[in-house]
């Protein structure tokens, strides 16, 4: 009787390590099953995780719309990986084929979206306005119709933002202010700025008064030309002028004094007009900048080329041809310009 009571209490002792062995590995089945999942969506998806939101609200959320199926294995999961319930405030792309594993372990490393917005360079203040205000997920947007309130935030004494902020690609989470956004591209222009203007040869600074002005020019040459080989030389026609006291006869001027009033073409009367920005009428630089220019305009704006050159012309296809005299100047336009629209007339 004795022997057999022990083997019963063994026996029975084995059948409990079993069940508990068998149920062990059924929950962590089941638990593996549950956390790769994969997430039911059809391409990409934002997910805001606001402060002070569970794990187990972001997952009945998702259970909700259909993304995970319903299960209650949940608090099991977090048992075995802690690490997962520490979800942070944000917001969070979601790709397609994660695993709810993986979703979840991108919220909780705070791994946030990056949104970005381009500005290109030779854009205007008039432009990026229009950008920053069809932007997604930025605050603060009542700030861009306030030009003057901008400026006292901005910390900048200029009479407006044209020409001072940097154009180049910006990432930004949600929730990122535009004053903050626009701090940086100031940031970035003011550091361009000065690093050339420290550079600048002997003739910029016998024609250019400060780097405000460099920047000004800077503009201007944005403006003449997207080729990168040509901008010293625009330049140097542009500082040849300048040392002579001739006009700077710049179209582009013209076209930003005109402000909403152009509507792609330049008129006679138009180059007539006494605007403080039109080049034919007003002698030296016009007052602001015309435009954001890039790091190669100015550059260029404060390292020209040395060279005769008082004119040149577009050849229609970006580049364009330069002349020392008027004469040149003339039989270029005929060539180029004239020839050109009459072929399509």
């Amino acid at each position: 009787m004795k022997v057999s009571w022990q083997r019963l209490v063994i026996i029975v002792g084995l059948v409990l390590v079993l069940v508990a062995l068998a149920g062990y590995g059924y929950v962590r089945h089941q638990v593996k099953q549950f956390a790769q999942q994969p997430l039911v969506l059809q391409e990409p998806v934002l997910v805001t995780v606001v402060s002070g939101q569970s794990v187990y609200a972001v997952t009945r959320s998702w259970r909700q719309q259909g993304w995970v199926n319903e299960s209650n294995w949940l608090r099991w999961l977090l048992k075995q990986q802690p690490a997962l319930g520490a979800i942070r405030a944000g917001t969070y792309q979601i790709e397609p084929g994660l695993t709810l594993e993986q979703a979840l372990a991108h919220l909780a490393q705070g791994s946030e979206h990056q949104f970005s917005i381009t500005f290109v360079e030779g854009s205007r203040w008039l432009d990026w306005q229009r950008q920053l205000q069809q932007a997604s997920h930025l605050t603060g947007m009542e700030l861009l119709n306030d030009d003057q309130q901008l400026l006292v935030k901005l910390n900048i004494e200029q009479p407006n933002l044209e020409g001072l902020l940097y154009p180049d690609t910006y990432f930004y989470t949600a929730g990122t202010s535009v004053l903050a956004l626009l701090q940086r591209a100031e940031a970035r222009m003011a550091d361009v700025l000065s690093t050339a203007w420290d550079g600048r040869s002997d003739v910029a600074s016998t024609h250019l008064q400060s780097s405000y002005e460099a920047l000004i020019l800077a503009s201007i040459i944005e403006k003449e030309t997207g080729q990168q080989g040509e901008r010293s030389l625009i330049s140097s026609v542009f500082h040849n002028r300048l040392e002579t006291r001739m006009r700077l006869q710049t179209d582009p001027t013209v076209i930003y004094g005109m402000g909403e009033r152009y509507d792609g073409n330049i008129r006679k009367a138009d180059l007539r007009e006494a605007t403080p920005y039109n080049t034919y009428v007003i002698r030296g630089l016009p007052p602001t900048p015309i435009a954001m220019p890039g790091k190669a305009a100015i550059e260029a704006a404060v390292q020209p080329e040395t060279s005769d050159y008082f004119y040149f012309v577009s050849r229609g296809d970006g580049s364009h041809v330069f002349s020392k005299t008027l004469a040149e100047h003339n039989a270029n336009v005929r060539r180029y310009i004239l020839n050109r629209t009459s072929t399509k007339e």
